[in-house]
């Protein structure tokens, strides 16, 4: 797999995984606790039953520039540590053969704050990029937080374009 710069333009990030609820808390992205029973009309098999209960859990995302998956070394994962949020990224650093060189980052954003801690040992011609693309990633949190406090169940709005699209009641 070949590593891309990043997409031009002014573009968000989007959650592309569909098996995220919203739940309650500072970090909005939860996923359901099932417990393992013995299958009700076969008992050599069992199956998954949905506890009633959520967790926090960890969040893919990628880029959105509409209409396109950027994907590779543009993935997102962001991940609840107490009150911080944890981001891990790649940032762009040069073309090399028929991909990118790209260095790995961790970000620390904290949304009570609204700020994102970009690690020292950025180097400064990086720092930028780390600066920008956490920008990016605060206002895909306060997006999902403000659409999980209209009470919904689940991340629509947040979801990339590519995900929403069969939805008829999606815009």
């Amino acid at each position: 797999m070949y590593g891309t710069e990043p997409p031009p333009g002014d573009w968000p990030y989007r959650l592309d995984d569909l098996q995220t609820v919203y739940g309650p808390g500072p970090w909005p992205f939860h996923r359901r606790i099932e417990r393992t029973e013995w299958h009700p009309t076969n008992p050599l098999i069992t199956h998954q039953v949905d506890t009633g209960t959520t967790e926090p859990t960890s969040v893919r995302l990628s880029p959105d520039p509409g209409g396109a998956w950027y994907n590779r070394n543009h993935y997102v994962t962001l991940s609840p540590a107490g009150g911080a949020v944890h981001a891990r990224l790649s940032l762009y650093v040069a073309r090399q053969g028929m991909g990118a060189l790209v260095r790995s980052a961790n970000l620390v954003l904290d949304l009570s704050a609204a700020a994102v801690a970009v690690p020292d040992g950025c180097p400064p011609a990086l720092r930028e990029q780390a600066e920008e693309k956490g920008r990016r990633l605060l206002a895909f949190l306060v997006e999902a937080c403000a659409e999980r406090d209209t009470r919904a169940a689940e991340p629509r709005q947040v979801l990339h374009s590519l995900l929403r699209k069969d939805d008829p009641n999606m815009p």
